[in-house]
């Protein structure tokens, strides 16, 4: 015997809270948005129309947050697109050459490409994860 399902249907509970994060795009777009406007509230409505009262409060604070940081955030976008830019090039250059390309190969041209572009070490790891979800994106197989 075993312990007894936890739904009808067994299996895992549902996650309750799943946290996610805003992509610097994203961001940017807040930021422009809350430029035109000039209202916050205006802001969030439109960005995020199915949050709660409160959360809209709570994401008022962030995008006040995002704007204060602009310069960052346009930094990170710029540098994001043109780093993607150039492994993705890199990548398909090699594939179209026949040249067999490994994922060591692969996290080693990411980390140069982001020295060049001076993304730091400790905001970009080209990790096996990274990997993977890079060639997922981009409908790539190793």
């Amino acid at each position: 015997m075993g312990r007894q399902p936890l739904k009808e249907g067994g299996g895992r509970k549902e996650r309750k809270n799943i946290r996610t994060s805003a992509s610097f795009e994203m961001r940017l777009a807040a930021i422009k948005q809350f430029e035109e406007s000039g209202d916050m509230a205006t802001t969030v409505e439109s960005i995020f129309p199915t949050l709660t009262v409160q959360a809209k409060r709570s994401k008022k604070r962030v995008i006040y947050g995002w704007v204060k940081n602009r310069d960052k955030i346009e930094k990170a976008c710029e540098s994001v697109n043109t780093a993607k830019a150039h492994r993705l090039l890199w990548l398909r250059s090699l594939q179209r050459l026949g040249v067999p390309v490994t994922g060591a190969m692969l996290s080693e041209h990411a980390l140069e490409v982001a020295k060049e572009l001076g993304i730091d070490n400790a905001h970009f790891a080209a990790s096996a994860p990274w990997r993977k979800k890079f060639l997922q994106r981009h409908n790539l197989t190793m």
